[in-house]
Formats: C-alpha cells, structure tokens, sequence
C-alpha cells in the first residue's frame, strides 16, 4: 500500500526549505501541467512545487532545491522522478474494486476490447469504467469544457465522463475517447527542462490522428458535442 502524500508533506516543505532558506517560500500544489514554477520578483521569491515531490528521496529534493535557487536546466534525477510520478497529478477516482463499464447506452467493455484489438497489440489488461456524474449545473450556467475521459498509469485505468454515455453520441466518438487514453498508456509525458509537463506530446498527436475517421470525429465534436450533451439525460451514479 502507497503511503499517503499528507503524511509526508511537512517533511516535504522543511527539506525544501533546509535547502533554500528564508529567500524562499515554498507553496504545494496539485498543478497538473507545471510541477514547479519560480518566481523570483517577490520578497521572499515563491517557489510552487507539486505534491509529487511528497514521494520523492532526499537526494531528488536536494537537487530539486538546487534547480529553484539556481535555475538553469532540471537536474536529471529530478526530470526522471517528475517523468515516473506525473500520472499520480491525475485525480483517482473509481478506486473499487466493481468498475462500471455498462451505461445506459454503450458498454465500454466490448468498445474497449475493439479499440485495443484493432489499434494496440498483445492482450488488452487496462481496465475502464465510466465515472461518476457530477452534480447538475445551474440552468443558466455557462458552457464550460469537459474532460472526456483520465488515464492513471499507477491503477491502468481507463476513466470515461458518463456525459458520453449519451444515444445522440456516436459510438464512433466514444471509441475515439477511449482510444486517447489508451494511448495515454503507450506514450508517456514528457517533462520539459523547467518542470512542464507535456501530456500531448508530437509523437501522441500522430499517433493520435491515425484513428479512422479522425478529422470527421472532430468536425462532429466541434459542430455537435455541447448540443449532445446538453440534451443528455442526468442519471444519478449508483
């Protein structure tokens, strides 16, 4: 069993700031794209790290104290551990042991096992479930993006938005959905030498368009997707 972040993060901070001083302030973030920022025009400068770092060894955080008050490129140790650890950013949801893979309209276990048949080789393992739905938006809130779907590398989870669960979404965009995250799977972030963490890599984008029907999926999501979901009947997770 993984130890908790919390119960490591005061010892997290003082080593942090053993290394960096009273020039520093060290603030804990759950910031999924930058894993640590620097800003030096304060007094003290401010140093934002992810709470990744909860989990890292004493050497990685010394070299990690060394990149903030220094700058310059992120030290090697550092760039692996962030490279290791990024999938942990991903909120874990679903962490029961019945997943949901039959909606309402689509089972994601048989779309699953299509996607990976025709895309990925070798027998398919990740698991997948749909989420939960969130509670109803105010009738008058404004339109706002989705996620449709999460990949956590730690649990090889597949994570869809049950808004997708949805008879006027196409089974073929549900299939494209599932297919990204799968691709979360084989192609891993990476970390750019000042702590940003790229999900979308060149290599995930072409990887990305090689699904069939790809530009037509996103011409339909662009034109369609809030229409759909918006029509979409709110069920209660259970």
């Amino acid at each position: 069993m993984e130890p908790q972040g919390d119960l490591f993060e005061s010892f997290t901070l003082r080593q942090l700031q053993d290394h960096l001083g009273a020039d520093f302030e060290v603030i804990l973030t759950n910031n999924r794209g930058t894993v640590v920022s620097v800003d030096r025009n304060r007094t003290p400068a401010r140093a934002r790290v992810s709470r990744i770092f909860n989990f890292a060894d004493s050497e990685t955080i010394r070299q990690l104290g060394l990149f903030i008050s220094g700058g310059g490129r992120l030290p090697a140790v550092v760039k692996s551990f962030i490279h290791e650890r990024a999938p942990a950013l991903t909120p874990r949801r679903g962490g029961g042991a019945c997943l949901r893979t039959k909606g309402a309209v689509y089972d994601l276990g048989p779309i699953a096992a299509k996607v990976w048949r025709r895309y990925f080789s070798g027998p398919l393992k990740t698991r997948i479930m749909w989420g939960k739905h969130p509670n109803p938006r105010p009738k008058r809130a404004r339109r706002r993006s989705i996620r449709y779907g999460t990949y956590d590398r730690d649990r090889d989870l597949v994570t869809i938005h049950p808004a997708l669960d949805c008879a006027r979404v196409p089974v073929e965009f549900v299939e494209y959905v599932v297919y990204h995250e799968m691709l979360h799977k084989i192609v891993p972030p990476k970390v750019s030498a000042d702590g940003a963490v790229r999900f979308h890599t060149r290599e995930f984008k072409a990887l990305e368009r090689l699904f069939e029907g790809y530009d037509m999926l996103m011409k339909w999501q662009q034109e369609n997707i809030w229409k759909s979901l918006a029509s979409a009947p709110v069920r209660k997770s259970g």
